[in-house]
């Protein structure tokens, strides 16, 4: 009978760690997974996510803007008149 009561008590203590073990288990999913989801809902070009106005201003300015280092001919070179080469 002593062995039965010995079993019995490690099982209620094995339980008890399992319970609490598992509850901070599915908690810790929780937030990850609230994470994951902000994450993806806030990000540019998502549901929630900052607007982006460039193609608005090129639309109403007519105007593109384009940065070339006309350091590296023959890609771009800085002549007196103009930068020239094969990017602009």
């Amino acid at each position: 009978m002593i062995r039965l009561a010995v079993w019995r008590d490690a099982l209620v203590r094995w339980r008890g760690w399992v319970v609490c073990h598992l509850g901070a288990a599915l908690v810790g999913l929780n937030v990850i997974a609230l994470m994951a989801a902000a994450w993806v809902l806030t990000r540019p070009g998502a549901l929630f996510g900052p607007l982006d106005g460039t193609w608005h201003r090129i639309q109403v300015n007519g105007v593109t803007y384009v940065g070339v280092d006309p350091n590296y001919p023959p890609f771009a070179e800085w002549t007196p008149e103009q930068i020239a080469g094969l990017e602009p």
